[in-house]
């Protein structure tokens, strides 16, 4: 409809019929209101309409199959939590009986873990690109292959070169290609129980991470360490088969209706012009890393307080009981008041933990207090994540922003390596030798905080918004 408005003249509209009107000065303001007033109808119809639309594309959504597909992602994530949980339990296992030689193992060892982590997250991106070859079904069948055989050559493993090969390479490439599928299957199935999804599913890595570190333990002491890798890819066989026989793409009316189906673009230099997702990119690699440094320096710390390996493996067990429940729990919260809101609570509560709690702990109890306190929270960005990506950007551009983010998290290595250097260098700031990885992860916690809040009134300046 197009309107010209001549005062104290002709009001002359076009449309199905044309109309003729006198009027005032004080009638004119009326009429421009009643065509805003009409104009906003119509557009919010359009959007109801385009929602409606959306929603009719999929034939399954938040129920039935899609519960399937999250027990098939969830035997996929079994191991997503692997380099985080475990190879901190494995390096302190590997220094305590002196198997490597060298005053910097402790540094080679740790870059095992963090190329292993970097890895994972960075390697998404191929994934990403596999998904559209290879689908689902065949893209598990590749990654369960590389982590079984990299976990049994690792057991073989007599340098330590050979970790980096077998570990942090083969078995962190397999990872990463069971964590890109699931990233790209499991929110086709899912809108308003996406978080909730994802806490299920990334819950069961932490539900491994409990029982975990006491078998690695128990093996080790009777058996050897060669065969803690052993029994962790027959574990990971059983589970990546569920997956297998799980996983499969949405099927969709236009799949059904049209034999082309238009596909997102992988890589789009557009995201980069989206403020928001750069605020978000910067934060992925701080928050993996934060949590990364506490589960990797947790055990060595409680060694350092005299506890008995027991003990130590203890603390790691207990914040991935913690971290069980609270990966649930803070989806079904993200889904309720909002998941950017869920991640900005649960990172400062980790930075308080952390400069608070695990700052004044000297013994057993006051560890495992941090332990369930950080556990509990420290797990909401990787459940998170997925959801607040899809809110600041679209559908389309989601694999794209997915590619964006894990390309940056290369950076993940960086951060514990450093961390690791420097601590070794500093054993003398204080009593402390554990002082500045403390310092250094809590400080991350709170700058993610910080960083979230802005992308948080950038996209709404309520404090209540749900977003």
């Amino acid at each position: 409809m197009t309107v010209q408005i001549k005062r104290n003249s002709v009001i002359e509209a076009e449309s199905d019929t044309s109309f003729t009107v006198y009027t005032t000065e004080k009638e004119e303001n009326n009429v421009l209101e009643k065509i805003s007033s009409f104009s906003d109808h119509e557009s919010q119809i359009n959007r109801s309409q385009k929602h409606t639309e959306n929603q009719d594309d999929l034939i399954v959504v938040d129920k039935g199959y899609a519960w399937v597909i999250t027990a098939g992602g969830t035997a996929a994530s079994v191991y997503i939590g692997f380099p985080t949980i475990c190879v901190g339990i494995i390096q302190d296992i590997y220094i305590k009986n002196g198997m490597f030689a060298g005053s910097d193992k402790t540094i080679q060892l740790t870059l095992i873990g963090s190329l292993l982590q970097a890895l994972l997250i960075v390697c998404v991106v191929l994934s990403n690109v596999l998904y559209e070859r290879l689908g689902p079904r065949n893209l598990s069948i590749l990654g369960t292959s590389l982590i079984f055989v990299g976990l049994l050559t690792t057991g073989e493993a007599t340098k330590i070169w050979h970790f980096y090969l077998s570990l942090s390479i083969t078995v962190g490439i397999g990872i990463a290609l069971m964590y890109g599928m699931c990233l790209r299957c499991v929110p086709q199935w899912f809108v308003q129980k996406r978080a909730t999804s994802f806490g299920i599913q990334g819950s069961v890595p932490s539900l491994f991470g409990l029982v975990l570190p006491f078998i690695i333990i128990q093996v080790n002491n009777t058996l050897g360490h060669k065969w803690i890798f052993r029994i962790l890819g027959f574990i990971f066989l059983g589970a990546g088969s569920i997956a297998i026989a799980f996983m499969k793409d949405q099927p969709t009316k236009k799949n059904k209706d049209s034999s082309k189906t238009k596909r997102s673009k992988n890589f789009d230099l557009d995201i980069w012009k989206n403020r928001n997702m750069i605020i978000w990119i910067i934060v992925s690699p701080l928050a993996i890393s934060a949590r990364y440094v506490v589960y990797a320096f947790l055990p060595l710390c409680g060694t350092y307080l005299k506890l008995s390996g027991t003990q130590a493996a203890a603390t790691v067990s207990v914040m991935s009981g913690a971290e069980f429940v609270g990966r649930i729990a803070l989806g079904i919260l993200g889904d309720k008041i909002g998941h950017l809101n869920t991640n900005i609570i649960s990172s400062f509560v980790c930075a308080i933990a952390i400069l608070i709690i695990w700052m004044l702990a000297n013994q057993f109890a006051s560890l495992v207090g941090f332990s369930i306190l950080c556990g509990f929270f420290g797990g909401a960005y990787t459940v998170l994540f997925p959801s607040v990506t899809s809110s600041i950007v679209s559908k389309e551009m989601y694999p794209s922003a997915l590619n964006a983010m894990m390309g940056t998290n290369v950076l993940t290595i960086v951060l514990p390596l450093v961390a690791s250097s420097l601590g070794t260098d500093s054993n003398s700031i204080g009593n402390d030798p554990f002082l500045l990885y403390k310092v250094v992860s809590g400080g991350i916690f709170a700058l993610c905080g910080l960083l979230s809040c802005i992308i948080k009134f950038r996209m709404n300046r309520k404090i209540f918004a749900k977003i």
